[in-house]
């Protein structure tokens, strides 16, 4: 299918795949979708900065570049910001955009009950109703078009809940006066909406053509905004009360806008933002008036809300009447009623294939570009969907001699280390398949790495005969079901951590494994780093008890980061506490006597998770081992430290840049980058691959999962 991207060479119509359909989610085959000519089109009109501009201009740039220094090594840091210098003659990055389409269902997900495939309806939600041929938007951000509402008018759904929002933030009643303030599109249609509210409306803008087209759409008053008058003509259309409201779809820098509004606004009077406005408010006129500021969030109740928009949980009618989904359908029937007229607001519209001249017309003639459609279709017929849920190269078959892998999952972990490791071995791999659920992401892989196949339906991939080995990298409650099916396939399956997140899934993994001739990693990468072999190289001989010290600074993570959500990260316990265990139990090489933790409680002096926690491990020959997992620590703080201590004698490593030995007769390793075993984890699962010999005990890979589940049960309650 065709997609429009954003890219740093400008527009582009690629060739990706169909996107994945979630449970909660429906297909549509789209007929338009709508251009939104502020937020899609605002940054094409900034000046271009070179890399060393937009580094003095913001600083935060130079401490993403410190802490990328911090985590990655000075290595993959000078590559990074060598290919930021880059003139770029390719596709460095691609942006999915757009939130606003029309067309019709083509497949609806598992737990989909409004909807059928046929249904004609409009799309909402930027990630989701993208300017492509075809997308998965989830349930309640779909609603179903009047019969005598056309794709052109219902493409116009998501900006005019924007424009509705406005309104219903006002609480305005009939008969009362509202200044509109910007007239573009979103002040257009609420220049129309506010008229069908029985509301005295006046309009404001700069541009003579949009004070035209607002009166022709019903606005009682218009006024150029540099008109020094206006206070006066706002005061004399009210009878010197004022505007009950002042509602801002302007986007400004300037503070002038929300302050013009305070003055034109009566006493007790309200000010709504919606468009990007400078905030900085003259006390005076907002303190004597007693004027109420008040923010409008897009589309409504919901926004933002993951568990409205992605789990399809709706709020109760009783108690939030007017969600997003709800006005999506009231916008609709006021199209459908005739109270909203959207043949002056459409400008122009083009094929996707000419999207770059649309976005050039709207950035080049800024006055007269309103509405802008880009068309995909011009029937609703039906296409043979599997056929555009993959891309391919000519088959080559099986690969004699290398294993064929698929990624499923590319996220900044696996592009940052298992693809370009697996990439750089090209004797011992073929990559056959990447599949991700971002349609950008898989076309910038395909460009770099030239697999066989790009897909974004991980089921393919499993189905695939030419695929040996699967790399999981999604989300961690994915990995658990992700590994079952993979073993269910026949394929060798390396997931990152965490193996699974629940019992169930764990004992399942277990006893699939038990019957089957497949080998199974989960990414324990530190065990294969060349530090930690010195280590191990210095210990081989030990027969006393070790005490084993690993402290790392893990660093504070938001509680509303996916990674916390118990029931999508897991936690950092299930999530990453099992890495370092591994360790542990890798260096002490002996069964596991017993365990036991301690923690900081969450909610204690502002602590948000049960992050910080200390986890002692007893072995059955005496040696200790004491996880210290820091999330209170200072950021300077280098992140990650080992010592092992054992018959009047230590090694302390740092940060797996450094290796310092006391009381042994070797010589201290010092790196200037990180050494944490990626490279040899890709060359080490191949040869366990081709020799049929576990690289990690599968069941000691059970046990350390089976041990931080158990220890995030008992923190749960």
């Amino acid at each position: 299918m065709k997609q429009v991207f954003k890219s740093n060479l400008g527009i582009t119509v690629q060739d990706v795949p169909l996107p994945a359909l979630g449970d909660k989610q429906v297909l549509i085959q789209v007929q338009r979708s709508l251009i939104s000519t502020g937020t899609e089109t605002s940054s094409m009109r900034k000046v271009k900065l070179n890399l060393g501009q937009k580094i003095v201009r913001n600083r935060n740039n130079l401490s993403k570049l410190g802490q990328y220094l911090k985590d990655q090594g000075f290595k993959a840091a000078k590559q990074k910001l060598e290919s930021k210098l880059k003139s770029g003659t390719e596709l460095e990055k691609l942006y999915s955009f757009g939130y606003s389409v029309s067309g019709v269902i083509v497949d609806v997900g598992k737990d989909v009950r409004d909807f059928k495939v046929g249904d004609k309806v409009a799309g909402a939600g930027s990630g989701f109703a993208s300017h492509a041929e075809y997308v998965a938007v989830p349930v309640n951000l779909v609603a179903k078009m009047p019969e005598n509402v056309s794709f052109e008018q219902a493409t116009f759904t998501t900006v005019g809940c924007i424009a509705l929002h406005g309104i219903r933030r006002a609480d305005l009643q009939i008969g009362d006066t509202v200044v509109i303030v910007g007239l573009g599109l979103l002040g257009l249609l609420a220049v129309q909406i506010a008229k069908a509210s029985g509301l005295e409306v006046i309009g404001i803008d700069l541009i003579p053509e949009k004070l035209d087209i607002a009166s022709q759409l019903g606005a009682d008053y218009v006024f150029n905004a540099s008109d020094d008058s206006l206070n006066a003509n706002v005061s004399t259309i009210t009878n010197g009360v004022g505007a009950d409201a002042v509602i801002i779809y302007a986007a400004s820098k300037s503070a002038s806008v929300i302050n013009q509004a305070m003055n034109s606004c009566r006493r007790k009077g309200k000010v709504i933002l919606v468009g990007d406005v400078a905030i900085d408010i003259e006390r005076e006129s907002m303190y004597a008036k007693e004027i109420d500021l008040l923010m409008s969030t897009s589309y409504g109740p919901g926004r933002y809300d993951d568990q409205y928009e992605l789990e399809g949980v709706d709020y109760p009618l009783a108690y939030v009447k007017w969600t997003e989904n709800r006005n999506m359908q009231s916008f609709l029937a006021l199209v459908s009623q005739g109270k909203v007229k959207l043949d002056l607001l459409t400008s122009r519209e083009y094929h996707v294939d000419e999207a770059k001249s649309a976005f050039d017309y709207l950035v080049q003639k800024p006055n007269k570009g309103i509405g802008v459609l880009l068309k995909y279709r011009d029937d609703d017929s039906e296409v043979e969907i599997e056929k555009h849920k993959i891309i391919s190269k000519p088959a080559l078959g099986k690969v004699k001699g290398k294993i064929s892998v698929a990624f499923i999952g590319c996220g900044r972990f696996i592009q940052a280390n298992h693809l370009p490791n697996i990439h750089k071995q090209k004797d011992l791999y073929h990559i056959e398949t990447i599949c991700d659920v971002s349609s950008a992401t898989l076309k910038l892989l395909e460009r770099k790495y030239q697999p066989q196949k790009i897909t974004s339906d991980y089921k393919s991939v499993l189905s695939d005969p030419n695929v040996g080995l699967i790399v999981i990298g999604t989300r961690h409650d994915l990995h658990g079901k992700m590994v079952i099916e993979g073993l269910q396939a026949g394929k060798h399956v390396l997931v990152e951590k965490p193996l699974s997140m629940s019992m169930q899934e764990l004992n399942t993994i277990r006893e699939l494994y038990s019957q089957n001739d497949k080998q199974l990693m989960v990414g324990f990468n530190r065990r294969f780093s060349p530090l930690t072999q010195e280590i191990k190289d210095a210990i081989k001989n030990v027969s006393t008890p070790k005490f084993i010290i690993y402290r790392v600074n893990a660093g504070h993570i938001p509680k509303h980061v996916w990674v916390q959500d118990l029931s999508i990260g897991g936690g950092r316990i299930i999530g990453e506490c099992c890495h370092f265990i591994d360790y542990i139990k890798y260096l002490v090489n002996k069964p596991i006597k017993s365990y036991s933790f301690s923690n900081i409680p969450a909610g204690q002096n502002g602590i948000e998770a049960n992050d910080n926690l200390s986890i002692n491990i007893s072995f059955e020959d005496g040696s200790l081992g004491t996880l210290q997992y820091i999330a209170v620590g200072n950021a300077k703080l280098p992140k990650e430290r080992v010592e092992v201590h054992f018959a009047n004698k230590s090694i302390v490593l740092d940060d797996f840049k450094a290796l310092t030995f006391y009381g042994i007769n070797k010589k201290n390793i010092r790196f200037r980058d990180f050494h944490k075993g990626y490279y040899e984890e890709m060359t080490l699962f191949a040869q366990a691959i081709n020799s049929g010999k576990e690289l990690i005990e599968v069941n000691s890979i059970i046990e350390t999962t089976e041990m931080t589940i158990k220890i995030q049960e008992e923190l749960n309650g």
